[in-house]
């Protein structure tokens, strides 16, 4: 038996999920070029001149519209990094210069950076309402797989999945 999906709103046949529509509104592009500043005078010469090179991503209205939910435990590790990583070169230096020994310090540098993120992480998840957070990202990816993109009028519509898809 199968199942003929309609738009809620207009009946359109016409519709597209919504990981498509994100998918087809967006575009990578690699970007390369030369620069010379303006202190270099020589129209020749190579001195002074850089290379610049790297990617962007552009996205239309649509995809943005349509794209997946943040996660929001990225921003957490982030922000952890930074204090993780001087705890961890405070540590390992103080203790590699004490002991004598480079791997002693880098071992400790690596498990101080490791354990303050962890740390950071569960206090977040634990007393700062990141596990409310991330359930509700959940929720949203889940609905954000279910739903489709009317073409015709714009709307969008979840399709809930039954109990003997799944």
């Amino acid at each position: 038996m199968e199942i003929q999906m309609k738009c809620h709103k207009c009946g359109s046949q016409n519709l597209k999920r919504y990981a498509f529509v994100c998918e087809e509104g967006t575009s990578t592009e690699k970007i390369n070029a030369t620069v010379k500043p303006s202190w270099n005078t020589k129209p020749f010469g190579t001195f002074g001149k850089q290379k610049v090179s790297g990617t962007r991503t552009v996205m239309t209205a649509l995809a943005k519209r349509c794209s997946a939910p943040t996660d929001p435990s990225g921003g957490v590790f982030l922000l952890a990094t930074v204090p993780a990583l001087l705890i961890g070169l405070y540590l390992g230096i103080k203790i590699g210069v004490f002991v004598n020994m480079f791997w002693v310090g880098f071992l400790v540098f690596a498990f101080s950076v490791g354990g303050v993120v962890f740390a950071c992480h569960q206090l977040w998840l634990r007393y700062l309402g990141g596990v409310v957070l991330v359930n509700n990202y959940q929720k949203e990816l889940r609905e954000w797989q279910h739903s489709w993109l009317c073409m015709q009028c714009g709307a969008a519509t979840i399709v809930r999945p039954s109990n003997r898809d799944a």
